[in-house]
């Protein structure tokens, strides 16, 4: 069935960044593989009881949200432990070993409240053997995909030149802001490199290219088990989309909004695009093929060029994976 004991399966822990197909390995890959354990979210794990289930997503989530004063150590790893005292043995593989446990979330590579290297050192208290994978995508069409989602969701109104400006010339740790630092690879594999022995990570664009190998280099999956879902990765979800289906992305949550600012009951702002249910791409089907308005979500020459110059100096080293821990790199800190 699923991973489980402490000191047999090893955890492999993903942590995004946003806008590299997270959301589709999660939704299409992982929580439809029986053989894994997939850590924390209740929806995935019906064999643990859901408050258990509940008490480690919110653990995992304070390891980012939670800052230096108020984050509960003590408390993330009883709710780890209360987890694993309930979860299912682990399955063991032909040659003895056994599949890993996973951890997958976009909200680890998020440092509005603390950074990269604070991240990395909560999880290593809790996972100390854990591998670290994460999947590099070009940081111009990322960041140009996450700006899209924020526009879609009503969070930014700026053009894309005016965002990317003020995310260079005046960061901030606001988490719409933080997308410049996920996009940081040499950043990242300082931070977890010096808290773990194994950071490992993947090209975005292999995941549409050739998604089992891209998944099996990532999770070290049950290749058998893997071919079953062959393709299933090549319907992304999440995705950005054009400025007319944006805008009525947009026109819906600011409803929402409006509304539950009323004396009546509130409506779930869900932080998904709403295109992502049956109804919603039903009514947004008509605007898929409309080019009107793009330019405001375009990006300019003089954009990309921007991008490129903010990270060459960093980028353009590729760090090593990290074999042990005499590899480790000093960790720097973040901008």
């Amino acid at each position: 069935m699923n991973v489980c004991k402490v000191d047999t399966p090893k955890t492999i822990i993903h942590i995004g960044p946003p806008k590299t197909g997270t959301t589709t390995v999660q939704e299409k890959v992982l929580a439809n593989l029986s053989s894994i354990c997939f850590l924390g979210k209740p929806w995935w794990n019906p064999d643990v009881p859901y408050d258990k289930c509940v008490g480690l997503h919110r653990a995992i989530d304070s390891v980012t949200k939670a800052d230096l004063s108020s984050y509960d150590e003590v408390a993330a790893k009883q709710a780890l432990a209360d987890w694993l005292a309930h979860a299912p043995n682990a399955q063991r593989q032909p040659d003895g070993t056994f599949l890993p446990r996973v951890l997958s979330e976009e909200r680890l590579c998020f440092t509005d409240n603390v950074g990269f290297d604070e991240i990395a050192r909560r999880l290593a208290v809790l996972f100390p053997s854990a591998e670290i994978v994460y999947v590099k995508r070009d940081p111009v069409s990322g960041l140009r995909s996450f700006y899209r989602w924020l526009y879609a969701r009503a969070w930014v109104d700026s053009s894309f030149s005016g965002w990317l400006e003020k995310m260079i010339s005046q960061p901030t740790n606001d988490w719409q802001d933080v997308a410049i630092r996920c996009f940081d690879w040499h950043l990242i594999e300082n931070a977890y490199g010096a808290h773990f022995s194994t950071v490992r990570s993947a090209e975005f664009a292999q995941l549409h290219q050739d998604s089992s190998q891209f998944l099996q280099h990532l999770f070290r999956l049950n290749p058998a088990e893997l071919a079953e879902l062959q393709g299933e990765a090549d319907q992304p979800l999440n995705v950005s989309q054009n400025r007319a289906i944006s805008e009525l992305h947009r026109a819906a949550k600011k409803s929402i909004r409006l509304w539950n600012k009323l004396p009546f009951h509130k409506i779930d702002e869900k932080p998904e695009y709403l295109g992502d249910t049956p109804m919603w791409k039903t009514l947004e089907a008509p605007l898929r093929g409309i080019s009107w308005g793009n330019k405001k979500l375009s990006i300019s020459q003089a954009d990309k060029e921007k991008i490129i110059r903010y990270y060459a100096p960093r980028n353009s080293v590729q760090p090593a994976n990290h074999a042990g821990k005499a590899d480790r790199p000093a960790t720097q800190p973040d901008r």
